[in-house]
């Protein structure tokens, strides 16, 4: 598979030319750099979006497993709905949704990545001179960032929601309604393996509990993108420009003015994780769910 673009963190996007020669797409003159793996080596940045032309001359746009060696996260969500056609009937239904909650996580993924690239892009063209002399600005007027995190850690939460109701039936107690919470949900159900019930857990405590935080912030209280949102914009070795959408570390003081950004939490980089994670631990239940599992009570709402 021949890519011509990609995108890193950051928004740092290079694309090649008909010569077959990168160039850097978030730099105020047309620099070019060696490969995709001297981005990662020069910057320390890691490759999120990839994108290649299929035969129809379409673009086909990519993301980037977190760990290596792992398959394209599209490819996941496909063979998702596959295993979940060998188990039993109430099993593929649920499946089937919870595919459908974890597609729109990768949906946004793919907008916020998108949106950090044209802001660098933006900055680079019609900014960049005006600011000679700084390596770093706050480059106000950016919401966008901000919309795309905040649809995808409300899909995220959706999505540890739909994962109740494949559990419920496949390790609850075969009786009773769902409960109304994940956590709840996993100490409910007796049936569950050691090994998934703890990796559940530790699924929850490490990026589910932050997520339900984020997403009740922004519902009920305010936005992550403060009164004024906007990015760090930082240039880097070579005057290439990258964007960082601080989110705050505190989510849950649900005050503009008490939001602390000490830990540097940037809304790509934890977008992309939460959405591997959220692939991860969906492809997790739905195997290790026995087949042909049936139950007769209707557990789906």
């Amino acid at each position: 598979m021949i890519f011509y673009c990609a995108i890193f963190e950051k928004g740092v996007e290079i694309t090649k030319d008909d010569n077959g020669l990168w160039y850097f797409q978030s730099s105020s003159g047309k620099l070019s750099v060696a490969s995709l793996i001297e981005v990662n080596r020069k910057y320390k940045l890691r490759l999120i979006l990839a994108k290649h032309r299929g035969d129809s001359h379409r673009d086909i746009e990519l993301l980037v497993p977190l760990k290596r060696g792992e398959k394209w996260l599209e490819v996941q969500l496909s063979q998702l709905a596959q295993t979940a056609s060998r188990k039993g009937s109430q099993v593929l239904f649920g499946t089937l949704n919870l595919t459908y909650v974890v597609e729109s996580v990768c949906y946004h993924c793919k907008c916020l990545c998108k949106v950090y690239s044209n802001i660098c892009r933006l900055f680079a063209e019609s900014m960049a001179k005006l600011v000679k002399g700084h390596d770093t600005i706050d480059f106000g007027g950016q919401s966008e960032p901000y919309f795309e995190f905040e649809a995808l850690i409300t899909s995220a939460l959706r999505a540890y929601n739909a994962a109740r109701y494949i559990i419920w039936t496949a390790f609850g107690p075969g009786k009773g309604s769902v409960p109304n919470s994940f956590t709840r949900t996993l100490s409910l159900c007796n049936n569950i393996p050691d090994a998934l019930r703890e990796r559940l857990n530790s699924s929850w405590q490490q990026y589910g509990a932050q997520i339900q935080e984020y997403r009740d912030c922004v519902q009920h209280y305010v936005s992550v993108g403060g009164l004024l949102p906007g990015v760090k914009m930082t240039k880097l070795e070579g005057d290439v420009w990258s964007a960082s959408a601080w989110i705050p570390d505190n989510p849950k003081v649900r005050s503009y003015r008490k939001f602390t950004y000490s830990s540097r939490i940037d809304a790509l980089t934890y977008a992309w994780e939460i959405a591997n994670e959220i692939l991860e631990i969906s492809d997790i239940i739905v195997r290790a769910v026995p087949e042909h599992t049936e139950r007769k009570d209707d557990v789906v709402g």
